[in-house]
């Protein structure tokens, strides 16, 4: 199975936000904290912050906490998602795992919980 652009920005996105969530022995705050973990990865930072789809920042609620995550009802909550609807669906992140799911079901999810809801707005 041939994964997507946007899964796999998804993907790479959730890993270097663990491995700062490690070294840093707490989340990201922002996107500056998250870079140079980015960079490990060999990925330009803007990559894993916009959609793949249309290139619009991705809502990401920094300082969520992934490994303390637990799932309610079988699914983990949201941290980071596509501002805009595509035929109907978004990508998100759910704990770890990029899904692409509809807007009702996107209404009806439960986000991560933290100090501060961001979307990146500074240019890289």
């Amino acid at each position: 199975m041939r994964l997507t652009a946007a899964h796999q920005n998804l993907k790479s996105l959730s890993i270097a936000y663990m491995q700062a969530t490690t070294e840093l022995k707490r989340p990201p705050k922002n996107a500056d904290e998250l870079k140079p973990f980015v960079a490990k990865r060999g990925i330009e930072l803007n990559n894993v912050l916009r959609s793949a789809v249309d290139g619009a920042e991705l809502v990401i609620q920094w300082g969520a906490d992934l490994p303390n995550m637990k799932a309610q009802d079988g699914k983990y909550p949201i941290w980071a998602y596509e501002k805009n609807l595509h035929n109907g669906k978004r990508w998100v992140l759910q704990a770890r795992d990029p899904v692409e799911i509809s807007e009702e079901e996107f209404k009806s999810s439960t986000f991560a919980p933290v100090s501060t809801v961001a979307s990146v707005r500074k240019k890289f």
